[in-house]
């Protein structure tokens, strides 16, 4: 009876152990953090993407990609050839209400892509095509969080 005793507590320290390691996971503690202003990672991101035409800025928001990017997270997106990805590329492309999503592509399927983002799971409702796809994410800049940015936004 110990024995059952005592291997229960020990699951029940794992399972807590997980559990809390998931919230963590999902919470602020991880969101990057820096010294450098929304404004000047804007800004350094515009100089970066004036060298190329395919390349573009959008900001990035939510929890479901950190630790890699989060809100105040400037992403500088290249329009690459769709038939150049991969699984495990991060790209952007609109969901069905024609908002922006940025998450990992996991499975392709015919010609499209099932995406997900890092925190979870399940694979997302919607399916990456040629035709919603805006490109790979392949830079990302951090500003602290005290300001606001005015770039589009992706829901990450």
């Amino acid at each position: 009876m110990r024995r059952a005793i005592r291997y229960f507590l020990r699951l029940t320290l794992i399972f807590t152990i997980i559990l809390f390691g998931r919230t963590l996971a999902l919470s602020d503690a991880i969101t990057p953090n820096t010294i450098v202003t929304f404004e000047s990672a804007i800004s350094d991101a515009e100089k970066l993407v004036s060298h190329n035409y395919d390349w573009k800025i959008m900001r990035g928001s939510g929890k479901s990609m950190l630790p890699y990017y989060g809100d105040n997270s400037v992403l500088i997106i290249e329009t690459a050839s769709y038939n150049k990805l991969k699984m495990g590329m991060s790209v952007v492309y609109r969901d069905s209400n024609g908002d922006l999503v940025g998450h990992l592509l996991q499975v392709k399927f015919g010609n499209d892509w099932y995406a997900r983002s890092f925190n979870n799971k399940k694979q997302d409702p919607q399916v990456v095509t040629e035709r919603n796809y805006v490109g790979v994410i392949f830079g990302i800049l951090s500003g602290n969080s005290g300001t606001e940015g005015t770039t589009e936004g992706i829901s990450g």
